[in-house]
């Protein structure tokens, strides 16, 4: 028996050698490789970074897979744009590149992707795909698209409105996601009004998420089992089915008069002889909203982001809206293509820095060289990053990473779709890019016209790791809501709480600390025969909480210092707007004050721009232990500005008056309630000839002016008399006087 296993030892021992030869053999082989992947490539060409035997890449990339986007452009960029392999196990090989010039091959990953878009124009290649898209290319054309903005745009954007202000009802912190907005759009899906759907909402992001690992996880199908994944994917993949069964009934016993895509690419597939099933239609659906509802979307959500980062933009974007008149409140198609080239390229510089589509794959269908030398199998994986391009240096100049709208129109003729791949190029161009671009501008014109808004937490926005390039807990912004607007509309509907009618008194100002007023006030407003504009009882209530006695004086004369002169920083002031004031047209003047005023005198930080630009008023930084204090001649201290209500319109009437009054009143008791020495504050209405002041002074007295009418007869003559008038309210906001002093010179009175 010794023997015997002596001798059994004996032929293990061979064995065990041979296995550890061959294990280092493999290991050698392998070093850098990943097993079963497609064949060892003898090309000596860049990798992402560490790579484990047998394993490749898989590990580094799991590791960095929250912000695998910008590991591709920190790679590119220690690469010089260099053509990358990637080695995952049970994959082939694949080649990312960031040459514009390399972009068309092959098929998707049908198998990744099928459970989820099925046959679907995404996920086909051959004649399946052909035919797909040639039908597809008949819903996408000018006439579609002229319908598609003056109907379904408009009636859609006024459910995004309402749900936007209902929500700002609970909370003045809003997650702000346009996902809905865009499905809506896309397929009239009532999905804004439905809380049903909000699981369904998630459903799409998780599936997508999910989807997106597969290819990057070679054990993928293993990974899901053990975790239970794989059931989650599959009850979530039956509930977005059953949505997309749903639309298509809802469609055909609507008979499909609408013209949302849905019901014109049903219409197209019957009139072309086809007998779709409602199968292939739930696919139909499911591709379109993923290239309509979540790639808008997220181009939305982070113009908005960047526009918020960005308040130079904002402020352009906003002057270009405000000098285009509007049928019936909304941008017309020949407006949004035509006439506002600004919100154009805020659109496509959001797309450049976040394309919606971050990363795209492919298969190549035949042996082929890049150009760059570089070559490529059949069958080999080929991608690239349009993240990763658009911050480009070599395309984009040295201020690629920097967001620049402006960059869009000193454009000679717009980039090549290889350089600006966010619409793919070539023969899979994207169809839908036109609709794209015109639901995106349309919605964020209409955004950016109604809605103040705030970042939250900047360094909290990021992006998930999907198939699209969707924020990760949204975008949280505050102050999203005109209050005026939000309040108004819930008091109509009955559920307005006391504090929200404190604010409403106050035309969008927090009257804070006033609750023991609420209640009185409550009584009024609910009142039918009270209109809910502003009238005596507005002025009662005023009074009773803000301590101004609003029997107000008139004075009509004015004394303006023709001395003082403007300076060279006020001139470029003035002309950054004045081009529109210069010609008197209706936007012009409302677009001058409500840019040039708010420039001047009410915009942060504290007073600095409007100080800079009165060098004659002496003012001198002091120092203290607080916050830093603003002397003007020795006289007052003051760390604010003092001047609300800049008010642009045609006319100038009792309504507005009292709005003006409101808010001079709501700043007023902030000031008092915080011990302030000079309480005064000035509120101005004007329609850039005919103004109107409104002073409240330090012993709460409210004055009112007569009507002015400035005789601008020349734009030197408007820089002069404007800066003259502007000098002395900033000048009267800091000096100790209990009554207005009073103007006259090159201003006629209307009240004589």
């Amino acid at each position: 028996m010794a023997a015997t296993k002596q001798q059994k030892r004996s032929l293990l021992l061979p064995a065990l050698a041979g296995v550890t030869a061959a294990v280092t053999i493999l290991t050698y082989l392998y070093r850098d490789e990943a097993i079963f992947s497609r064949g060892i490539s003898k090309q000596k060409l860049p990798r992402l970074g560490n790579h484990v035997p047998f394993f490749g890449d898989l590990f580094t990339m799991m590791a960095r897979i929250d912000d695998l986007q910008d590991f591709y452009v920190e790679t590119f960029e220690k690469t010089n744009n260099a053509t990358l392999v990637i080695k995952i196990p049970f994959n082939p090989n694949n080649y990312s590149f960031n040459n514009p010039e390399i972009l068309e091959f092959g098929p998707r990953f049908q198998e990744i992707m099928h459970d989820f878009l099925g046959d679907g124009i995404f996920n086909a290649d051959g004649e399946s795909w052909r035919t797909q898209r040639k039908l597809a290319a008949n819903i996408f054309n000018v006439k579609n698209f002229k319908e598609h903005v003056d109907s379904v745009f408009t009636s859609q954007e006024v459910s995004f409105s309402r749900a936007l202000e209902m929500h700002g009802g609970e909370s003045k912190e809003f997650d702000l996601k346009f996902r809905n907005t865009c499905m809506h759009i896309q397929v009239n899906t009532n999905s804004l009004q439905s809380n049903d759907n909000v699981e369904i909402m998630k459903a799409f992001d998780n599936v997508q998420e999910r989807v997106a690992v597969r290819f990057v996880n070679s054990f993928w199908g293993i990974g899901e089992l053990i975790s239970g994944e794989r059931k989650v994917h599959q009850q979530e993949l039956k509930l977005i089915r059953d949505f997309g069964h749903s639309i298509i009934q809802q469609k055909r016993m609507s008979g499909m008069v609408e013209n949302d895509l849905l019901a014109l690419l049903m219409r197209v597939d019957e009139s072309l002889g086809k007998a779709p099933s409602d199968d292939d239609l739930v696919y139909y659906v499911l591709n379109f909203l993923i290239a309509g509802r979540d790639t808008t979307a997220s181009a939305l959500s982070w113009a908005i982001f960047m526009l918020a980062k960005n308040p130079n933009a904002l402020d352009a974007l906003l002057q270009e809206i405000n000098s285009n008149a509007y049928n019936n409140g909304y941008p017309t198609f020949d407006q949004i293509k035509s006439g506002m080239p600004y919100a154009n390229a805020v659109f496509h510089e959001t797309l450049r820095l976040y394309p919606s589509v971050p990363l795209n794959v492919k298969l190549a269908n035949a042996d082929t060289t890049f150009p760059d030398g570089t070559f490529i199998p059949k069958g080999a994986s080929v991608g690239w990053s349009p993240y990763a391009m658009g911050r480009t240096t070599e395309i984009w100049g040295a201020d690629a990473k920097h967001f620049r709208p402006e960059r869009w129109l000193e454009m000679e003729k717009q980039p090549s779709p290889f350089d600006y791949p966010v619409f793919h190029a070539g023969p899979r161009v994207c169809l839908g890019r036109q609709m794209a671009e015109l639901q995106g501008v349309f919605v964020l014109i209409q955004f950016v016209r109604k809605y103040h808004f705030e970042l939250v937490d900047e360094a909290s926005v990021n992006y998930s790791y999907s198939l699209t390039l969707r924020m990760k807990d949204g975008l949280k912004i505050e102050d999203l809501v005109k209050e005026q607007t939000r309040l108004q509309m819930r008091y109509q509907q009955g559920i307005i709480t006391d504090e929200e009618a404190i604010e409403l008194a106050g035309v969008g100002v927090l009257l804070e600390k006033l609750e023991a007023s609420a209640e009185r006030y409550l009584s009024i407003i609910k009142e039918p025969q009270v209109s809910k504009s502003f009238s005596e009882a507005d002025r009662e209530w005023i009074q009773a909480v803000t301590g101004v006695n609003t029997t107000y004086r008139k004075w009509t004369d004015y004394v303006i210092d023709e001395t003082v002169h403007p300076g060279p920083e006020f001139q470029t002031a003035f002309e950054r707007v004045g081009k529109a004031f210069h010609q008197h047209t209706e936007a012009g003047r409302r677009i001058f004050l409500n840019l040039f005023l708010s420039d001047i005198i009410l915009r942060p930080p504290e007073f600095n721009e409007a100080l800079r630009i009165f060098p004659e008023l002496e003012v001198t930084v002091v120092e203290t232990n607080g916050p830093k204090k603003r002397k003007l001649k020795g006289k007052t201290d003051y760390t604010e500005v003092h001047v609300v209500a800049v008010e642009a319109k045609t006319s100038i009437g009792e309504q507005d008056l009292w709005q003006c009054v409101a808010e001079a009143a709501s700043l007023y008791k902030t000031r008092v309630d915080a011990g302030k020495a000079n309480k005064r504050v000035w509120g101005i209405l004007s329609n850039a000839q005919q103004w109107q002041f409104v002073l409240i002074d330090d012993d709460g007295l409210l004055w009112q002016s007569g009507y002015f009418l400035l005789e601008l007869r020349s734009y030197d003559e408007s820089v002069l008399q404007v800066y003259r008038i502007v000098h002395y309210i900033v000048k009267c906001c800091h000096e100790a006087c209990t009554t207005p002093a009073s103007i006259t010179s090159s201003v006629v009175s209307l009240d004589q």
